[in-house]
């Protein structure tokens, strides 16, 4: 499988979920939003379109997870 390429505003996304996986994303939203100053709708929108794109994945009661 290629390695999916990220802009790097999602890369720093990551660095968040990696830093705090499993996660909601209720929680990326809060801190998403204190560290790089994104709305709640930002975040969400990130989240959905890295999982589109197999960089993260949700599993169990919506936590998120890098892909493994």
């Amino acid at each position: 499988m290629a390695v999916p390429e990220v802009f790097e505003s999602e890369y720093r996304f990551c660095l968040i979920l990696w830093k705090n996986e499993p996660t909601s994303r209720t929680k990326l939203a809060k801190l998403c939003n204190e560290e790089l100053g994104w709305s709640r709708t930002t975040t969400y929108t990130v989240i959905k379109q890295l999982s589109d794109r197999g960089c993260c994945q949700k599993r169990r009661l919506h936590r998120f997870f890098p892909r493994q």
